[in-house]
């Protein structure tokens, strides 16, 4: 019998246990939050804008859509680019599909008219260590928003993971 641990999700953990127990996996838990973790700071925090390796979300301020994504640099860095997408006007088709693969939140408001509300930009996850890590985790997040504005649904979820989140 195969084994894995995971770290625990309170709802879906449950139900990534019955799944892999049905595939003569067993399952342990793993908590982050331990006494240690909570008493005990190596290091300095660091500043929510100088994050990297996050996923996070912008928030429309006249709606209730959202934006998830994904960056490896520094997040103040990202939502720059995001602001600086707000800058030019798409003239043509072509500047609309550009604007769409840089920014869809900079595309939803200059189609709506609508505003971006940059300084709520929120980290919703962190400390991945790979891209695959950051894109996994993010397509999550993307599928369990519906209020989400993205182009694309990150990567391709396994069926299971969709039936998990969709609950």
């Amino acid at each position: 019998m195969n084994t894995v641990v995971i770290p625990y999700r309170k709802g879906i953990s449950e139900d990534i246990r019955r799944i892999l127990i049905r595939q003569n996996i067993r399952v342990f838990f793993r908590t982050n939050n331990t006494l240690r973790s909570k008493l005990v700071r190596i290091k300095d925090p660091i500043h929510k804008d100088d994050q990297q390796n996050c996923v996070y979300e912008i928030k429309c301020n006249d709606c209730n859509a959202t934006y998830v994504g994904e960056t490896s640099r520094q997040l103040n860095v990202r939502v720059k680019e995001h602001k600086l997408c707000l800058k030019h006007i798409p003239k043509s088709s072509i500047d609309v599909k550009k604007l769409e693969n840089r920014s869809a939140i900079a595309l939803h408001s200059i189609e709506s008219g609508h505003t971006v509300d940059f300084n709520g930009t929120r980290i919703i996850q962190k400390g991945f260590n790979s891209y695959k890590e950051r894109l996994t985790a993010e397509a999550l997040h993307i599928w369990a928003n519906l209020n989400n504005i993205n182009r694309r649904d990150g990567i391709q979820l396994a069926a299971p993971w969709q039936l998990i989140i969709n609950k």
